[in-house]
């Protein structure tokens, strides 16, 4: 129990309504909204006390379905957005397809929990967990507890660097955050170092400390609770590892391989290679984040499977069935046969894709759509060199600033430009200005805190207050002379950014004598720009729409709002009105118009931007196959009935309903 500060003031009585109670991830969420409060925030349960700055401690509560708790903090308004963050976590749907046949084994048959479903065929490969050699004792407590910071440091920022990779994968990026609360809980880290100071090893004192606390997981009654303890485990595991100076593992085969652990962990799922095509372990849960992680990845995963699979003989080809749940050591050939059947029929699926997007995206009565990729990173430049997308419709330049403390050089930038230029075969390459401000923040740069980040110095605004960095990027653009590039300016306000960008690029190019014709567009994405449109429209070479960033602004709802996230929809009736207008005006300027945000992977809106006759679309590059099979199902007057309807409801789940009522036939 903790002892409270007399001018905190409790809550009313909160009844948990999430199904799944406070598990990791809402636990963590609670621990970020405490942070930015800069206040002692606590909640209790039957009368015990903890602090919201302990993802361990609350944990240990196991808050459950319809139990009650209280909150204390120094006013009401704050008390009321913590009720509210709590009211908004979902229930997480789970579906356990096979329970455990008590864990039977024969020679030939092993059982378990199908975690994520499918079917593979492999190589069984045992991936042996590390046991750790270390010594209980130190000799020096000041260099074991500096031993232990860097450890902690340099995990962070390896967890961090996978943060940035996974861009706007928000699934890994929840799991990964929920990592940093544990690895930074200050509670267990203060804890660890209490135990080095009585002459603890550091790798002693932090095992020891990370599984007294999966000790007091395990008496929950809550079975996410229950499965947060292989969390704890991986994030002990890695710190370990750092501690003894070993690299993570790489899990790279030649041939099919199905892998078998004592327990897969999250950065075992995140590192595999697509030799990986099944996973077996003898621990885990169905609600674990590594099974999350696989049902993502569309990875067969069996838990729960007897140990004695580790004592297979066979090196040979072997089953792992998460459809029916067992692993078969010792198959058939006409049971193998079954096996390519099931993954020749999945593969068929794709290559229908595969081959429908070698010919134009046509609507059924002969609207062709342009598909372009919205490209994070240079690591996506191999799917670049697909003939079935039409270009770049965003490259996200935010990732030449990534993970590092200083600037990259102009060299620099015309290599990365150049490289990608050509593997995009000379069609259309739209590059984004630097795009910061808001959510995103790079260590190389400077970035005041700000009250409201959302409405602070962000895209074009902080480019042109630091205009060094703004004309050093059109410089290297300008320099690599690609063709067919263009440049886009993020977060376009004023018509006077747009001037002043393109007054820098004009005198861009005069210094270099290049005469090319740069085209310079502008992303549509706040309110002033939507409603100016004829303005802009006039001026701009291209128009692209960012529907992520105008749904926000045009509904007045944060994106990373978890509490508002049910409200936050591109389907909204104003946003369908909002583009309506866009495409009116670039229309009659003649201007080419795109959308790059969500909505153009997304078959509902795809249906709303289809009828309102967009004919650009750029998306992630994991959408683009299924969305342009998705449009040849459609019919272009049928998209654009259902806008004049649409635009006249009054929710998004009322244009959510019709269209699932009037397309239902073709989301299958």
């Amino acid at each position: 129990d903790v002892v409270l500060s007399d001018n905190l003031i409790k809550s009313k009585a909160i009844i948990i309504n999430n199904e799944n109670g406070i598990h990791l991830r809402p636990a963590a969420k609670l621990i970020d909204f405490t942070k930015k409060q800069k206040e002692s925030i606590f909640i209790e349960k039957n009368n015990v006390k903890v602090s919201l700055q302990s993802v361990s401690s609350i944990l240990k509560l196991a808050i459950s379905y319809k139990d009650v708790i209280f909150l204390y903090a120094k006013n009401n308004i704050i008390l009321q957005d913590l009720e509210n963050l709590i009211n908004s976590f979902q229930e997480e749907k789970y579906e356990v397809y096979l329970q455990s046949k008590n864990n039977l084994d024969s020679s030939k048959f092993f059982y378990g929990v199908v975690s994520s479903n499918g079917m593979a065929k492999g190589t069984l490969v045992k991936k042996e967990i590390i046991k750790f050699n270390f010594k209980k004792e130190c000799y020096d407590y000041l260099i074991e507890v500096e031993n232990f910071q860097n450890a902690i440091s340099n995990v962070n920022n390896n967890i961090n660097a996978l943060i940035s990779k996974k861009n706007n994968n928000h699934d890994y990026i929840d799991i990964l955050h929920s990592q940093l609360s544990i690895l930074n809980d200050p509670i267990i880290i203060s804890d660890t170092i209490d135990l080095i100071k009585k002459d603890n090893s550091a790798a002693f004192a932090y095992q020891n400390i990370i599984y007294k606390n999966c000790e007091d997981f395990a008496n929950s009654k809550n079975k996410i609770i229950l499965d947060r303890q292989s969390d704890l485990k991986e994030v002990c595991y890695l710190v370990l590892k750092s501690l003894n100076a070993i690299s993570l593992e790489d899990l790279k085969f030649n041939t099919p391989t199905i892998l078998f652990s004592e327990e897969i962990t999250v950065n075992d799922i995140i590192n595999l290679d697509s030799s990986v095509v099944g996973l077996i372990s003898v621990h885990g849960g169905t609600t674990s984040h590594v099974s999350i992680l696989a049902r993502l990845k569309s990875i067969p995963l069996l838990i729960n499977v007897n140990s004695k699979l580790a004592d297979a003989k066979n090196e040979g080809i072997i089953i792992l069935d998460c459809n029916d749940g067992f692993v078969n050591i010792f198959p058939t050939q006409e049971e193998l046969t079954v096996v390519d059947k099931y993954i020749l029929d999945k593969v068929n699926i794709n290559s229908k894709y595969l081959e429908d997007s070698l010919t134009p995206t046509k609507t059924i009565d002969g609207l062709e759509v342009k598909i372009f990729a919205n490209i994070n990173n240079s690591s996506e430049v191999e799917y670049l060199e697909s003939s079935f997308i039409d270009g770049i419709g965003l490259l996200r330049t935010e990732f030449l600033y990534q993970n590092r403390k200083y600037f990259p050089t102009i060299e620099e930038q015309i290599e990365v430009y150049k490289s990608i230029g050509k593997s995009n075969n000379n069609r259309l390459y739209n590059i984004r200005l630097l795009d910061l401000g808001g959510d995103k923040h790079l260590d190389c740069l400077s970035q005041e805190t700000e009250t409201n980040p959302a409405l602070g110095v962000r895209g074009i605004r902080y480019c042109l207050i630091h205009n060094n960095l703004l004309y050093d990027q059109i410089y290297s653009i300008v320099k690599a002379n690609i063709y067919n590039v263009q440049i886009m300016i993020p977060m376009v306000t004023f018509i006077e950014e747009y001037e002043e960008v393109k007054f820098i690029l004009n005198k861009v190019q005069e210094e270099l004598n290049n005469k090319q014709h740069i085209k310079l567009g502008i992303m549509v994405e706040v309110p002033s720009a939507a409603i100016m449109i004829d303005i802009f429209a006039a001026k701009a070479d291209f128009l692209s729409i960012g529907t992520n960033d105008l749904t926000q602004y045009l509904l007045a709802i944060d994106r990373e709002n978890n509490q508002l996230a049910s409200k936050f929809s591109h389907l909204h009736p104003s946003i369908i009105r909002v583009i309506k207008n866009i495409v009116l005006n670039t229309t009659k300027y003649n201007k080419p118009l795109s959308v790059c945000g969500l909505m153009s992977g997304d078959k509902y809106g795809v249906i709303i931007l289809v009828g309102l006759g967009i004919v650009n679309l750029s998306m992630p590059t994991n959408n683009i196959l299924e969305i342009k099979s998705f449009i040849r199902k459609l019919n272009y007057l049928d998209c654009a009935n259902a806008v004049e309807i649409c635009v006249n409801l009054l929710s998004a789940d009322e244009v959510l309903h019709y269209l699932k009522s009037k397309f239902s036939n073709l989301m299958k």
